[in-house]
């Protein structure tokens, strides 16, 4: 699963496929039941910068013999939104107080396992979350300093053989293409760790964006 707020929508309690939402919404019977399966759908899109998504709407609709919704500007108006997500992302983080921060990132992490866990391969990949950290939200931390926050924010269930140590990321820059050390995780050509970088970001952004 490469992304699970990007394939999967939150509604009531559970976590449903696009597919699966908008079929409820058209099986509703009525466009006022259709619309609280809608609302999910359309906050989901919104987040992920989606502007297909009034296409779906629009199916959903004209099921119940509704004119679509126009829209012109709509497609321009989300790749700006896709823009800004991650300055307001970094912008919602540095407000708030360094526990508050640790206890964000942890709850984070206990997401990422529950539901990526096969992302995580080693304590090595520690070095992917710390990727995330600096380059979106402190790029002055040291890898030195690193373990001592993790240590903060590990969940307590957390595998025994994934926990950090002070040693983990020393060997950094050996997994690196020359290229790529100085790029930012987003930017490298290869970077080792992409999927676990990109897959925590998603979650990191969903849960600060949406206030859970």
């Amino acid at each position: 699963m490469e992304n699970l707020h990007k394939d999967f929508i939150y509604l009531d309690g559970m976590w449903l496929k696009e597919e699966q939402l908008l079929k409820l919404a058209k099986n509703a019977g009525s466009m006022v039941i259709a619309e609280h399966y809608l609302c999910a759908y359309l906050l989901n899109a919104v987040i992920n910068g989606k502007s297909d998504a009034i296409d779906k709407v629009n199916e959903v609709r004209a099921v119940y013999g509704l004119d679509a919704i126009p829209y012109s500007d709509i497609k321009e108006n989300c790749s700006n939104r896709r823009d800004t997500k991650a300055d307001l992302a970094r912008k919602k983080y540095l407000e708030m107080v360094p526990d508050k921060q640790q206890a964000f990132l942890s709850s984070c992490l206990k997401l990422l396992m529950e539901h990526h866990k096969e992302l995580f391969k080693s304590k090595t990949y520690w070095t992917g979350i710390y990727l995330v950290v600096r380059d979106r939200f402190d790029s002055k931390i040291r890898k030195s300093d690193f373990p001592d926050l993790v240590r903060k924010i590990t969940p307590s269930d957390w595998p025994h053989n994934l926990l950090i140590s002070d040693t983990t990321l020393s060997n950094f820059s050996h997994y690196l293409d020359y290229c790529d050390r100085g790029e930012a995780y987003y930017d490298m050509k290869n970077n080792p760790w992409e999927d676990l970088c990109m897959t925590f970001w998603d979650i990191v952004e969903y849960e600060i964006l949406t206030g859970q």
